[in-house]
């Protein structure tokens, strides 16, 4: 029988930012620092030259804020497009680059990124797929847009992430609530994903904007089932059941669910 073969029309890799930090730091010193290299390293001549020998045709930024023993731990992701596959050779080549000019940026925003930690690269879903594994709980379907959009249903591997500090302070640590309203004051007006300039049009999808402007106002997104009290909600914490919940409230079972766990 005659075939037709394909071949993807974009090719992805995945970068992810780190720099030092210190363990009394401020959560907005911190993410500032990383946003300034950040800016630095994608302003200059490095960026356009990046670009075009590895045929990068967009990019998508997500910045994560994290904390652990050694403080708050800000990373950002990057996502490159290219319309050309990324060979073995060229991913070592592009880690070099990438890591070369990291350290260059962090340095002139003021901090220190070590040559062999302050960059990963990798390529390809199956492989973003089965880093993204080593952070959520969620291992079924996780790939390349699990690790750049579901950062609440990530868990970090060192620290903390926001949502896990809400959770630790709904179940009685106040520590972990300060915590979780100086990272959530240190991200106001920062977007968790920024595209490129142009990103949308070249991949012939609408904004995030327009398409959650059509979606319309949240009523329009689901039907209220039920409404739990912060009690209720510490007893499904505490069984750690959150996932069955969303799954029997899609099944229509949620009221003897809650019932087992003794919620009226």
């Amino acid at each position: 029988q005659p075939q037709t073969l394909t071949r993807p029309k974009y090719y992805l890799a995945m970068a992810t930012f780190t720099l030092s930090h210190r363990s009394p730091e401020w959560c907005g010193t911190v993410l500032k620092r990383i946003q300034t290299a950040y800016k630095k390293m994608w302003g200059g001549r490095f960026a356009q030259s990046f670009k075009q020998r590895h045929r990068i045709l967009g990019t998508l930024r997500a910045i994560e804020p994290t904390h652990g023993d050694h403080g708050w731990h800000p990373h950002i992701h990057t996502l490159f497009i290219s319309d050309s596959p990324i060979t073995g050779l060229q991913e070592v080549s592009m880690l070099a680059e990438l890591r070369e000019a990291w350290q260059h940026a962090v340095a002139k925003a003021g901090g220190y990124a070590a040559a062999e930690y302050g960059v990963t690269l990798i390529t390809g879903d199956e492989a973003i797929g089965a880093y993204g594994v080593k952070l959520s709980s969620d291992t079924d379907d996780w790939g390349i847009s699990a690790e750049m959009t579901k950062y609440p249903s990530k868990r970090a591997r060192d620290g903390r992430s926001l949502w896990q500090l809400l959770d630790a302070y709904i179940t009685g640590d106040v520590e972990a609530g300060e915590l979780w309203t100086e990272g959530v004051g240190a991200m106001k007006g920062v977007r968790h994903i920024a595209p490129s300039p142009g990103l949308w049009q070249m991949l012939g999808i609408e904004s995030l904007d327009d398409y959650a402007e059509k979606m319309g106002d949240d009523d329009a997104l689901g039907e209220k089932l039920v409404s739990l009290t912060v009690e209720q909600w510490q007893v499904v914490i505490r069984h750690d059941r959150r996932g069955d919940l969303l799954e029997h409230a899609a099944s229509g079972s949620l009221r003897a669910f809650l019932d087992s766990l003794g919620i009226d």
